[in-house]
């Protein structure tokens, strides 16, 4: 390997795009991510794109578009750089004036010839061509505070059709006096049910020390999936919901990974 090859490698960029689905420092670090290449794309909410944009770093950034059951065609999300089979956009509670209870949505279609242009350049494309599909896309639901699971009904109108492979849910129940944080693991039951990921994925769930005049009036309560359904099942009288695939757990597969791990999605 002659030197410039190495040199190539060295600066090579492994990050393809960076994602932001909140504008929070948990989630918009700066330091974090001025690590990274001012090359690559960055997709981010509306405010967290205006912080970013504000570092002067990154060549792009991108405000994420809405899925809704308005724009249900989620090849307009596909916007350049990205290639034709991949799209990136937010799902959000109309109510939540924060966007707290929000999701990030990334959709792609790894089945179709004639999508399948597997390079951030590539050729200029029509995202509101619909075709024919007969196999659906697929995607993935990142959910770090917990999105209403109502508010997913709209992936069941999706076109072309979408199944879920992942789902990225928090367990834990977090809550500043009456208001919700983090939805936790019960809607993450309600959020599977209408999704029916084929892997659900806990995040978002560590353990953060609160400080100041904020820490007593903070509550979390801590669940394994398994005792969600537990409670769930003593409130239904001991059955559990007729369209529930998880009883036994069977249907999809769960994981909790800690920092540095990863999981294999096929």
């Amino acid at each position: 390997m002659g030197d410039q090859e190495l040199n190539n490698r060295i600066q090579r960029n492994f990050i393809d795009a960076i994602v932001v689905s909140h504008e929070f420092t948990d989630h918009c670090h700066k330091q974090t991510l001025l690590e990274v290449d001012a090359r690559t794309p960055v997709f981010a909410t509306n405010r967290a794109a205006h912080i970013i944009r504000s570092w002067n770093h990154f060549n792009s950034v991108l405000e994420t578009p809405p899925f809704s059951h308005s724009n249900p065609n989620w090849r307009s999300t596909s916007l350049s750089p990205l290639p034709s089979w991949l799209g990136i956009s937010r799902l959000v509670t109309k109510s939540d004036r924060l966007y707290l209870h929000s999701a990030i949505l990334i959709t792609f279609d790894l089945y179709q010839p004639q999508f399948n242009d597997y390079a951030l350049d590539s050729k200029p494309h029509d995202p509101n061509s619909l075709g024919e599909d007969p196999l659906p896309a697929e995607a993935l639901i990142y959910t770090p505070h917990g999105i209403h699971a109502q508010d997913l009904h709209c992936l069941t109108i999706a076109h072309p059709p979408l199944k879920t492979l992942a789902l990225l849910h928090g367990l834990h129940d977090i809550q500043i006096s009456t208001k919700k944080l983090n939805l936790g693991a019960h809607n993450g039951l309600q959020a599977q049910r209408i999704c029916d990921a084929k892997y659900w994925i806990s995040t978002h769930d560590e353990v953060k020390k609160a400080r100041g005049f904020i820490a007593p009036a903070l509550h979390r309560k801590v669940l394994t999936l398994k005792e969600a359904l537990d409670e769930e099942r003593r409130r239904r009288g001991g059955v559990i919901h007729e369209r529930s695939q998880l009883a036994a757990i069977e249907e999809v597969t769960f994981a909790d990974l800690e920092s540095g791990q990863s999981l294999v999605l096929l």
